[in-house]
C-alpha cells in the first residue's frame, strides 16, 4: 500500500466536513480494507480472489488510483495485457505520478515490445524523478527497439552517468553504437560491461555476436563460451551453441561443430530451428 499515514490525514478531514462527509470517510475506509484483503490474495497467488476484493475496493471509492493499479497487476497475470494496460491508465489518470503505475504501464509495453507506447510512461517517469537511472536506461532500450539508436545512445549515456547497474547500462550503450555501425565503440562498452560484471552472460553474447560480424572467429568462439558460462535462457544458450557451431564449420573444425550442434539439439529438441540443427549434424556427419 503506499501511504496509509495519508488515508488517516484525509480521515481527520472529512471528519471536520460533516456528515455527508463521514459516509465518504467510511467508504475510504472500506476500500482500504478491501485493498489490503486483495493484496493478501494476490501475494497468495490467488488473483481471481483478488480481482474480486480489488474491483469491490474500486466500487466503494472509485476515486483511489490503487484499486484499479492492482487490477491491471492481476490482469496482466491473466496475460489479458490490453485489459491490464487499461487499469494502469486508469490509476494513472487519477494520479499522475503514480510511480508504480507508470513504471508497470512501461515495462509491460517494453515486454510486448510496443516501444512507441512505452515512451509516453517513461518520459513522465523522467519528468517526475529525473535523477533516476533506470528510467533513462529504459528509454534506451525503448529506443534501440525502435531502431533510433542515437537516441538510444543519449539515454544510456545519462543512465551512466547517474550511477546504478552500470554493467546493463554500458552494454545498451554498446547495442547503441552497434547499430550505428560504430563498432570499435560498441566493442568498448561492451568490455566496459564486462570490467564491471564479468558474469553478464548478455554482454559475452553481444561481443560474440559483433566479432562473428567482424570475421573475428576466434575471439567470437571465447566470447560464445564465456556467454555459456553464464546464460540461463535456454533460448539463448541455443543460440549461442548455434552459432559457435557455425564458427568451428566455417574454421574447418568439424568435430567441434557436430559438438556443438548436437548441444544446441538436446537442449531444444522440439524447437523450430531443430531441423535446421539436425540437418547441419547429418551434412557434416557425411564428409
Amino acid at each position: 500500500m503506499r501511504n496509509h499515514t495519508l488515508i488517516l490525514i484525509a480521515a481527520g478531514l472529512l471528519l471536520t466536513a460533516g456528515a455527508a462527509s463521514a459516509i465518504d470517510l467510511f467508504r475510504v475506509l472500506n476500500a482500504e480494507d478491501f485493498l489490503e484483503e486483495g493484496l493478501a490474495y494476490f501475494e497468495a497467488g490467488e488473483y481471481e480472489e483478488a480481482e474480486l476484493k480489488f474491483k469491490e475496493a474500486a466500487l466503494e471509492y472509485p476515486q483511489g488510483a490503487e484499486s484499479f493499479y492492482w487490477l491491471g497487476r492481476v490482469f496482466q497475470v491473466y496475460g489479458e495485457f490490453d485489459k491490464a494496460k487499461n487499469y494502469y491508465d486508469h490509476a494513472i489518470k487519477l494520479d499522475s505520478a503514480y510511480v508504480e503505475a507508470l513504471d508497470q504501464a512501461a515495462r509491460l509495453m517494453m515486454d510486448l515490445r510496443r516501444f512507441e507506447e512505452s515512451l509516453t510512461y517513461l518520459r513522465r517517469l523522467a519528468d517526475i524523478n529525473p535523477n533516476e537511472p533506470e528510467t533513462y536506461s529504459n528509454l534506451g532500450y525503448a529506443y534501440l527497439g525502435l531502431g533510433d539508436y542515437a537516441k538510444a545512445e543519449g539515454h544510456f549515456e545519462t543512465a551512466i552517468d547517474l550511477g546504478g547497474d552500470q554493467a546493463k547500462y554500458y552494454d545498451g550503450l554498446g547495442l547503441a553504437f552497434d547499430g550505428q555501425g560504430r563498432l570499435p565503440e560498441a566493442e568498448q562498452a561492451f568490455i566496459s560491461a564486462l570490467e564491471l560484471d564479468d558474469e553478464r552472460g548478455d554482454s559475452h553474447l553481444h561481443l560474440a555476436l559483433l566479432y562473428t560480424r567482424q570475421g573475428l572467429g576466434r575471439q567470437a568462439l571465447d566470447s560464445f563460451g564465456s556467454a555459456l558460462e553464464y546464460l540461463e535462457d535456454p533460448g539463448k544458450r541455443v543460440f549461442a551453441l548455434f552459432q559457435s557451431g557455425v564458427i568451428h564449420e566455417q574454421l574447418g573444425e568439424i568435430e567441434q561443430a557436430v559438438s556443438a550442434y548436437n548441444a544446441a539439439l538436446e537442449l531444444a529438441p522440439e524447437s523450430e530451428s531443430a531441423p535446421a540443427i539436425q540437418e547441419r549434424i547429418d551434412k557434416l556427419g557425411s564428409i
